[in-house]
């Protein structure tokens, strides 16, 4: 299939979603119908205020003309995201298509360049962010199929390895024909992966720019997630548990779960743990030793659906969000769930760490709070989405997150916590429209629960 180039960054409130027009005040600029008698003037009056006439008109034209090319310029140049001006992001609407997409999916690559998203137009789309961190290499398809055979949990070194990544163009893979429910770089930042309703997991080379290979189970995915540079996990609404090894044409089934439902699932390669979690609220955990997954604990954490997992940069503390307005810090060593926090604003979807003493959790009172890690007390409120914030990643201090109203905003997070309010609230400076009456209320008292 041709593939389509993504534009994705503008400012124009003119291309801001349905949702963001109609809370929008766009204000319309035009000239006052002027009428000029000249009966009474004398003729060299009547010139000269046609002329001033004149150059305002004009002076007006070429303004408004400057403001558009901008605006193009704006539209059509590469993303530039300085740490200090955070930007928004809209994804294209595709031919044939009327409105916006809503971002179904998104991550950042492993060095921060490169941003994968996908919307409910079933596209899956590669965007160019710019140096937001330090570069680093990556490895073309081609060499992970020859290096398949390396053992589980390593990373294929050598072979491969380019010198350079050379910048890639904003790119567009039509290769889903339902909703696309996650994207995911692979570790070295070489390849993508996609799933969605429609049972496909797609593989991209991010070098190359084109899909690789695919793969079909016979229900939705909803999650997945690299091991390694050539081994990937899949979950989605049914029982089992897939593990795919790209080398291979078909998935095997690993191991099955009980629960139809499961929505996320993480992996640690320091501790060599897999964990996924669904609709029970169960958090499930897995040991992946000798190339067999085995189970490590079961413990219910949530009392509804589980929408994000982190593992914490100790590699001892699992993090979990839900439906159930809870963040859950669950100890690995222990297997005890060390401390909940209860959240009055809406249920919870995303969830990410800025480090291992702050967090960041989204959801349907479409704000961003920044947490500490330890206490739960909120040192941030980022507003700025007018829908549920679904998705957050970082890298550095910059954070980015995805919400159903379309957008993808990227946060300064040391800027934002300078510049809150009394309330300790940060506005995002692009198109800040709605907060939800919930994002005023302080979140629960963090219980902590003492590890037996």
């Amino acid at each position: 299939m041709e593939e389509q180039l993504v534009n994705s960054l503008t400012k124009d409130p003119g291309l801001m979603p349905r949702t963001a027009r109609r809370s929008a005040l766009i204000r319309r600029v035009s000239m006052p119908c002027v009428s000029i008698s000249c009966v009474s003037l004398p003729h060299w009056k009547c010139q000269a205020l046609a002329s001033n006439w004149l150059v305002t008109l004009f002076g007006f034209f070429f303004i408004a003309a400057s403001v558009s090319a901008q605006g193009a310029t704006q539209n059509l140049g590469d993303v530039q995201n300085d740490a200090t001006s955070p930007e928004i992001i809209r994804l294209e609407i595709l031919p044939g298509n009327t409105d916006r997409p809503v971002v179904t999916a998104m991550e950042l690559s492993p060095d921060g360049r490169f941003l994968a998203a996908a919307g409910d137009d079933h596209a899956v789309r590669l965007l160019e962010l710019g140096k937001l961190s330090s570069e680093g290499p990556a490895m073309s398809f081609a060499a992970l199929r020859v290096n398949s055979n390396a053992s589980h949990g390593s990373k294929s070194t050598g072979t491969g390895l380019s010198n350079e990544l050379e910048p890639v163009s904003r790119h567009t893979w039509q290769s889903h024909s339902d909703w696309v429910r996650s994207v995911r770089f692979s570790p070295l930042g070489g390849l993508i992966a996609s799933c969605g309703n429609d049972g496909k997991i797609v593989i991209y080379d991010v070098v190359a720019k084109k899909a690789v290979a695919s793969t079909q189970v016979p229900h939705a995915l909803h999650d997945l997630c690299f091991i390694d540079e050539t081994t990937l996990y899949a979950v989605g609404f049914d029982s089992n548990v897939y593990r795919w090894e790209l080398s291979q044409t078909d998935p095997i089934v690993d191991h099955q779960a009980d629960c139809r439902d499961l929505r996320s699932i993480q992996y640690s390669p320091e501790l060599k743990m897999l964990a996924y979690g669904g609709r029970d609220g169960v958090l499930r955990l897995y040991r992946l030793l000798s190339n067999k997954a085995e189970l490590y604990d079961l413990s219910p954490a949530h009392f509804q659906r589980i929408r994000s997992l982190h593992f914490l940069d100790d590699q001892q503390t699992l993090l979990s969000v839900g439906e159930d307005r809870r963040l859950i810090q669950y100890d690995i060593k222990s297997k005890a769930i060390t401390s909940t926090l209860d959240f009055p604003g809406g249920k919870l979807f995303g969830l990410t760490a800025m480090d291992a003493n702050r967090l960041a959790v989204g959801g349907a009172d479409n704000t961003i709070r920044l947490l500490d890690a330890k206490t739960g007390q909120c040192t941030a409120k980022l507003i700025g989405h007018d829908g549920t914030v679904t998705l957050l990643h970082v890298q550095d201090n910059v954070l980015v997150s995805s919400s159903f109203d379309t957008t993808i905003r990227i946060w300064n997070v040391e800027k934002a916590i300078r510049e809150c309010d009394g309330q300790k609230r940060y506005h995002h400076p692009v198109a800040s429209q709605f907060e939800d009456s919930g994002a005023l209320e302080k979140p629960g008292i963090l219980v902590s629960r003492p590890i037996e």
